[in-house]
């Protein structure tokens, strides 16, 4: 079955759901299901003249540049990129000749590209979709051919997508990067002497095993139209062409490939959790897997084209440099996955367990670190049991979704357990609040007071804990002073196993969001700290006491519409923030 058949196929058979779920994308099907009155019959060889009386042939093209997001330190855009086609544009038919693919006149059919949104410049919907179309979708009505093969071309500004394709095959083609790819490699192929019936077989194989890594049509259609600027797509278009392959791309255009890949937006949304999204709805939980399919759907891209293969078993757990300046590939369970250079490259040896808090019966994911003689094992998971003083909420995630998908938000004062210096920690109305301990008084009681926050066995983590893992990540791995927690997150391959998250307020729908970063602040047992541990240059710690890690990012190297988050931290007064548990 070729590709054409294949995708109109399967995208008919999902119409009403893939509409839906692309919907919330800003992105939608590909292939529109034409009720008008289509052409049949076979595929097979032609004579070079065929008469195909009073026909309509639908397509819909679909083009996705890049957008640009706002790199500012506190908040950034993100969005999915819309069609190219979403303002219109104009589309040619031209009749070919069904053995040598020679234009058959120098007139060609034109139709206008609907749309449904104003003109960006005008204001106006110049060329309106008929009732039940979609943007970017356009027809030739009632036309007679000469020949069933034509040249159909998609026009928007600089962009010109092509697609050779037979009329009899289908009433409605896609137009997108895909088949502006085939169309280059059938016609070299024919060029060389080959049929085009056998010249389309072959460029439909070969464009399978280049492109296909398993994912969906719909998924591989739309990675590879909004991948790449036009210009790249015309040169891989050109090699791949020539070749039937893209293991054979040139230098520069492996470089300009894996450039234009690394500088995606979807590496902007997957630093983030999925909670950050499933909180807004299904829409928006719906378009982070859809980011997360792209990422892999890249990855095994990218280990074709530099000559990778398959992520085999004997593979597992090694990297292959693409020669970026911040992703390389790992192979992981099967799949290539991007993963930031450098920083998985941090494979402490470490197990994963459970443990089951008995006090609420909540199970948690645990680690077991090596570091390299010293073990540590850590909950893998922020703390989540309900006590006296904790809440899913604090000031600092104002509008955020609730701080309890991933832990619950303590306070220095709530954690104590302890009445040995009843007058610095209690009022007659109980604990006072934190402005009003008096912490000259806890600091001369730091090592008698009590942090029962965590299950019998568990205390919550010391600066101890916290410099013996930062310090092994800077010794071994190159972590800089006050950047280790970026070694944490489980980002990009989760390297520690530690599963910290960056907590984000996100704005917006349908694709389209504002991303806000939050401080992520883990409290630890209240201590004196060394000199050499980064602290805020107007530290408000009373007398000297520490007892939060304060870890924030900023929007680090900018690549194309990608602003890849950096995590830096300090340790700042004993306040509010996530616990995790360390087993004694």
């Amino acid at each position: 079955m070729n590709n054409v058949k294949m995708s109109r196929k399967f995208i008919c058979s999902m119409a009403m759901p893939l509409a839906m779920m692309f919907a919330a994308f800003q992105t939608s099907a590909l292939v529109a299901c034409s009720d008008d009155k289509s052409v049949s019959g076979g595929a097979s060889e032609e004579p070079s003249v065929y008469a195909l009386k009073d026909i309509t042939v639908a397509a819909r093209a679909y083009y996705a540049r890049t957008l640009e997001s706002d790199g500012g330190s506190g908040e950034i855009a993100v969005s999915a990129p819309s069609n190219l086609f979403l303002y219109g544009g104009e589309a040619h038919l031209l009749e070919l000749d069904t053995v040598t693919l020679e234009p058959l006149n120098d007139t060609a059919f034109t139709a206008n590209i609907c749309t449904m949104e104003p003109d960006i410049l005008t204001g106006e919907v110049t060329n309106p979709c008929d009732e039940g179309e979609t943007t970017g979708s356009f027809k030739f009505k009632d036309i007679t051919l000469k020949s069933p093969v034509v040249l159909i071309e998609a026009v928007a500004g600089e962009v010109s997508l092509k697609a050779i394709v037979d009329v009899r095959d289908s009433g409605s083609f896609a137009i997108d990067a895909m088949s502006h790819l085939a169309y280059y490699r059938i016609a070299n192929l024919v060029a060389s002497g080959s049929s085009y019936a056998v010249a389309k077989t072959q460029a439909e194989s070969e464009l399978m095993s280049a492109f296909a890594f398993g994912e969906s049509p719909v998924l591989r259609h739309a990675a590879l139209s909004e991948g790449f600027p036009y210009d790249l797509l015309e040169k891989i278009g050109e090699e791949f062409g020539a070749a039937g392959s893209i293991s054979g791309l040139s230098d520069s255009t492996k470089s300009a490939l894996e450039a234009s890949i690394e500088g995606l937006n979807i590496f902007t949304v997957v630093q983030f959790s999925p909670w950050n999204f499933e909180s807004l709805g299904e829409g928006s939980a719906q378009y982070y897997q859809e980011c997360l399919q792209k990422k892999t759907y890249y990855a095994n891209l990218l280990a074709s084209v530099f000559g990778y293969g398959a992520c085999l078993a004997e593979k597992e757990g090694t990297f292959a440099d693409i020669s970026g300046n911040m992703f390389e590939l790992m192979c992981a369970f099967g799949s290539w996955d991007i993963a930031l250079r450098g920083r998985n490259g941090a494979r402490i040896n470490y197990t994963t367990g459970t443990m089951t808090d008995s006090r609420d019966g909540k199970t948690y994911k645990t680690v077991t670190l090596d570091l390299e003689g010293t073990s540590q094992t850590w909950m893998a998971e922020n703390l989540k049991y309900e006590a006296e003083g904790s809440s899913c909420d604090d000031d600092q995630f104002e509008g955020a979704s609730s701080s309890c998908s991933v832990g619950r938000i303590y306070s220095f004062v709530s954690m104590l357990d302890s009445t040995y210096y009843k007058g610095a920690l209690f009022d007659e109305d109980g604990f006072v609040d934190y402005d009003s301990v008096n912490w000259d008084m806890v600091a001369d009681s730091l090592e008698v007071l009590d942090f029962n926050m965590c299950p019998e066995g568990w205390h919550v983590a010391r600066y101890e804990d916290w410099d013996t893992l930062f310090s092994y990540l800077r010794n071994n791995f190159g972590a800089e002073l006050g950047e280790e927690t970026n070694w944490l997150m489980q980002s990009f391959g989760n390297p520690t196993g530690f599963g910290m998250d960056m907590v984000a307020h996100l704005r917006g729908a349908n694709g389209s969001y504002k991303v806000y970063f939050y401080p992520m602040m883990y409290l630890f047992a209240p201590t004196f700290l060394p000199e050499s541990a980064p602290k805020p240059e107007n530290s408000m710690s009373r007398a000297g006491v520490f007892g939060t890690i304060v870890s924030y990012s900023y929007s680090g190297e900018r690549l194309g519409s990608h602003s890849h988050v950096t995590i830096e931290h300090y340790y700042g007064p004993a306040t509010t923030g996530f616990v995790r548990c360390v087993k004694n």
